[in-house]
Formats: C-alpha cells, structure tokens, sequence
C-alpha cells in the first residue's frame, strides 16, 4: 500500500498533525476479507503461528496494531524502523490492553541513527509487550549502525528476519491436514470455515456446556445472531468440535 492514503490508512489513530485514523479498516479487510480468501484459494498453513505481519516505517506500526488486534490470526511481527512516533501513546495503551503476547514471536530492527526517538520508542513498545506475556526467547531487537530509513535497508534485512521469526517453524504442509474443515473466528462475530464437503449444522454451547443457538456453516464466512455475547463459545456438530471467540 502506498500513496496519499498511506499515513490514514496505516494508523488506527488520528495524528493532529498528519492524519490517520483509518488503520482498523484497513486490518479488517486484510484479516476478515483477503486472508480467508487466500486460506480458501491456496495452500496454506492458518495458524497464527504461520502467520506474520510484517512491514516496515508505518507499515511497522499497523504491523504491531494487527497482530494485537487479530492474535488468532497473525502470531508472529516484523517490525522494520517502525514510525510508533505517529501514536507512540495510543500504541503503547492499546498494546497495555488488548491481549496477551504469551504466544507472539517478535522481530524487531532498526538504524541507531534514523531518529531521535526510534531506539527509546523500540525499547517501549517491547517492554510493554513483555510485561504482557512476550518473552524474551521470542523477542529479537536489533539496532544496527548502518541502518537507513530507506527501503534499501529493510530488504537487506528481510531474510535474517523471516528465518529467525519461523526458525522453530515446521513449514511443510500435512496433506491429511488440508481435507479437515476448518474454523477462524474474526471480529464481530463473524466466522471463516473450509474444507466442508457440505453445508453443516452446528450447535452452539456456551463455557457452561449448555446450548444457546445453532447455526448453519458453509464454506466462507458466517455470521452468527448478534443476540450471542462476547464470550468463549463451542460449536459441535457430529465428531466435529470448534471453539470460537466472539469478540
């Protein structure tokens, strides 16, 4: 993404000086509408510890914001010369409050030089991220003397950060695994299923194992009642057995 939109769209939160305030669309569409259909279309591995956000500048900082936002879907940050400068307070209370970073994987990397405020805000952000879960053996931060916010350096600096970020990574595919049906649960209710060889009613049970709702899942996304609560839920139908989160 780039363009006159670039700075709205890559921050969730305004800037009074340079705008923003468009970021939570622009993951919306990136984790509810275009990585189900790549999931669907394609061979891939949808665990969020397959999963990584990854970008550099302010696509650094929607990077952070989205796996945040979206920890079942995106495990695993690249954090390339991050602009949390853009909404270091707003980052950095969000991060205080959305999830726990128990399972992330974090790579983060920077010139010591690019600006004033780019190693403090780094050192920020990850504290703030430890203190909610992430540990130390899955937090990599790297400042280098030669590093430039160009495009030049981040490319320089991609392959050591894709290898260390799956290095624990089997990334082979299970072919067994690719016929089973799958669930994601997204925001809003919203539910991503594939692999069903037909339309399959699911109950519904809530943490106290009693039925509350059923629903129909065919391959796509699926919405469920908004009569149902922010919770932790079970759909079963069969052998089949799904938790689900509604958020």
């Amino acid at each position: 993404m780039g363009g006159g939109n670039r700075l709205n769209e890559y921050s969730p939160w305004v800037n009074a000086e340079y705008g923003g305030g468009e970021g939570d669309e622009y993951m919306a569409f990136l984790a509810e509408t275009l990585k189900p259909y790549i999931d669907a279309n394609f061979r891939t591995r949808t665990e969020p510890t397959m999963n990584a956000l990854v970008g550099s500048s302010m696509g650094a900082l929607i990077a952070t914001y989205g796996a945040a936002e979206y920890p079942s879907l995106f495990g695993k940050i690249g954090s390339f010369s991050p602009a949390y400068w853009f909404a270091m307070s707003e980052l950095n209370t969000y991060l205080n409050s959305a999830t726990s970073y128990t399972n992330h994987r974090v790579y983060f990397v920077a010139g010591q030089n690019e600006s004033t405020t780019m190693v403090p805000n780094i050192n920020a952000i990850r504290n703030t991220m430890q203190n909610n879960g992430l540990t130390s053996s899955n937090t990599l931060t790297k400042f280098d003397s030669y590093g430039t916010h160009t495009e030049t350096y981040w490319r320089g600096e991609f392959a050591a950060a894709y290898q260390w970020l799956f290095q624990n990574e089997n990334l082979s595919i299970n072919n067994s695994e690719l016929s089973r049906p799958h669930l994601l649960s997204l925001k809003n209710g919203k539910i991503w299923a594939d692999g069903f060889d037909h339309d399959t009613v699911f109950d519904i049970y809530n943490v106290a194992g009693q039925k509350i709702n059923s629903l129909l899942i065919q391959n796509g996304m699926n919405t469920l009642s908004q009569t149902i609560p922010i919770g932790i839920y079970f759909l079963k139908s069969g052998e089949l057995n799904f938790k689900i989160i509604v958020n």
